[in-house]
């Protein structure tokens, strides 16, 4: 099992020992592991959210601007926003319903 912590802004994978596996990115707030430890979604400082693989190669954009987090929620992704909102959108980055 594999965990994410951020360090200057880049996301670094590591196993549960603290090994560094890997690091990359930049100006990343937050980022967390889908349940398969296949997929990652990253907010940057920016508002932007994107879903990387387990490489750091990007996926697909999600939201371009106004995110603050966001977090897997089983297949989908809640994205909280600026305006306190919470979004939940699809991997493909469709807005299916707002909270």
């Amino acid at each position: 099992m594999n965990l994410i912590k951020i360090k200057n802004g880049k996301i670094e994978v590591v196993n549960e020992r603290g090994v560094l596996q890997r690091s990359f990115g930049r100006d990343v707030m937050n980022a967390y592991f889908n349940d398969k430890q296949n997929l990652i979604v990253a907010t940057y400082i920016s508002g932007r959210v994107e879903t990387l693989n387990e490489r750091g190669h990007l996926q697909k954009p999600i939201v371009n601007l106004g995110a603050v987090e966001a977090r897997w929620m089983g297949d989908d992704i809640a994205v909280t926003t600026k305006q306190g909102k919470t979004e939940i959108r699809s991997l493909t980055g469709a807005l299916k319903r707002t909270i």
